[in-house]
């Protein structure tokens, strides 16, 4: 089955890109927060970025999710936009039903001639 994707709602990319995001920002953050509690990042005075420990597994996560979500919501109102004058992205998807079964049965498409 061919669809068309005309519009997406920004909300919808908004709240993912914050998810997917934030999951970034934790895996960074928690990335430094273990570089912090073995002492491996060099510092002879602590300053800056090595002093973030635990703080780093909160902050990161939310700076990365709204930067993300945020972003994200831009993007899907862009495409929006551009969607309306160019149509949007065209693709063929393949339905079945959950069970495994057959899907409906292909819809004929009409031929350039009217046929």
């Amino acid at each position: 089955m061919r669809v068309r994707v005309r519009r997406i709602r920004a909300r919808s990319v908004f709240l993912v890109a914050l998810v997917l995001y934030a999951l970034v920002g934790f895996l960074i953050g928690g990335t430094l927060f273990v570089l912090d509690l073995a002492h491996l990042v060099p510092a002879v005075e602590r300053t800056g970025i090595d002093r973030l420990g635990l703080w780093a597994l909160v902050v990161f996560p939310v700076l990365y999710g709204l930067i993300g979500g945020f972003f994200g919501g831009v993007a899907a109102i862009l495409y929006n936009a551009v969607a309306a004058v160019t149509g949007g992205i065209e693709t063929d998807l393949d339905v079945r039903e959950r069970m495994g079964g057959p899907g409906p049965p292909p819809r004929e498409e009409p031929t350039a001639g009217g046929d």
